[in-house]
């Protein structure tokens, strides 16, 4: 990620979109259900948002130093924080009720890559459950 892209997903203006733009339409009419699994939430604009809809979010983020800086800030509260790839989750078939990714997809470098992800999100996502996500194109803009 260049150093403006990485500037703007920490920004507090990106945080604001992504929680008063973004989320709520993507997750309208939506149940959550109880176990929300968030996958890449980087400096956690969206799980700041998410973590008042379910009873019980995991958050899984492979930068080692933002999964701690997200573990420090929501220790003691619903949000529990992995370090690890989604791409191998280290979780049993249906153990969400839902699986969210909110702009992340577009730093995962290859479609392969990006497909493992998603069969890995729908494999543990519980029967009934739900993939909410968004993305755009990668951009220096």
């Amino acid at each position: 990620m260049n150093s403006n892209h990485a500037r703007i997903c920490t920004s507090p203006e990106w945080a604001e979109h992504i929680q008063n733009d973004i989320l709520p339409e993507v997750t309208r009419g939506v149940d959550l259900g109880q176990d929300m699994l968030e996958i890449g939430p980087g400096p956690g604009a969206a799980t700041e948002w998410l973590r008042h809809r379910v009873p019980s979010l995991t958050a899984i983020e492979v930068d080692e130093e933002a999964a701690a800086a997200l573990a420090k800030r929501y220790a003691g509260t619903n949000v529990r924080v992995v370090t690890g790839t989604a791409a191998e989750l280290g979780y049993p078939d249906e153990s969400f009720d839902s699986v969210g990714s909110f702009t992340m997809l577009h730093h995962v470098p290859t479609l392969a890559l990006q497909n493992k992800i998603l069969t890995e999100a729908f494999r543990v996502l519980r029967v009934g459950g739900v993939l909410v996500g968004s993305d755009s194109l990668a951009s220096n803009d």
